[in-house]
């Protein structure tokens, strides 16, 4: 069955689900309770993560659906999903939907801000990561270090471990995110890592 609680626990207020019992409702979501979490915007009806409205009864089927029309949650993307809502795509990454260039299969599930304000993060570190992509030499003189909590320090450049994505220079004394030319950057030894060290 279903677990229609992780797909819309991060739903945008306002959006309608729809019972045959009770017909169109507003649901709200209450994560700290792990058999009813999902309840009518009244509280006076709850529902599992399944949106069935009784946990003990395991034959027992979902009562809550996209909407009147669509009672398929594989389908649930068509009905519920509009653009520029936050949404986790398929690819694992937190984006907001536009119908122009995303498909609605490629849903999994609504996302929340602090979800984006994360994937904002580790784009802005692939980033990094990727300006710091020299064409080193084995022995090349380097300066290295891990990111924010991490001094520079200097080195001798080894290889790249081409399988290991983030910490992918190996060098004398370890491996490393960060790696950049010692030629050019002696004055950051010993300096706490900032972004600005990779412009």
């Amino acid at each position: 069955m279903t677990n229609i609680f992780e797909i819309i626990k991060e739903m945008p207020k306002g959006r309608k689900l729809y019972c045959p019992i009770l017909g169109e409702t507003e649901v709200t979501i209450d994560i700290t309770d792990n058999i009813y979490p999902i309840s009518t915007s009244s509280g006076e009806e709850s529902f599992t993560k399944e949106g069935k409205f009784y946990d003990y009864y395991e034959d027992g089927e979902c009562v809550l659906f996209p909407s009147k029309e669509c009672r398929n949650w594989s389908k649930w993307a068509l009905v519920l999903v509009e653009d520029g809502d936050l949404v986790l795509h398929k690819s694992g990454r937190v984006v907001r939907f536009d119908h122009h260039s995303m498909e609605f299969d490629d849903i999994v599930r609504f996302a929340s801000e602090e979800e984006a304000a994360e994937q904002g993060k580790k784009d802005a570190l692939e980033r990094i990561v990727s300006k710091t992509n020299e064409p080193f030499k084995p022995f090349d003189k380097v300066i290295v270090c891990d990111g924010v909590d991490d001094n520079w320090m200097c080195s001798l450049f080894s290889h790249y471990d081409i399988g290991n994505k983030k910490f992918k220079h190996i060098t004398l004394n370890g491996c490393y995110v960060y790696c950049l030319p010692f030629e050019g950057n002696e004055h950051l030894l010993g300096q706490q890592f900032k972004e600005e060290h990779l412009k």
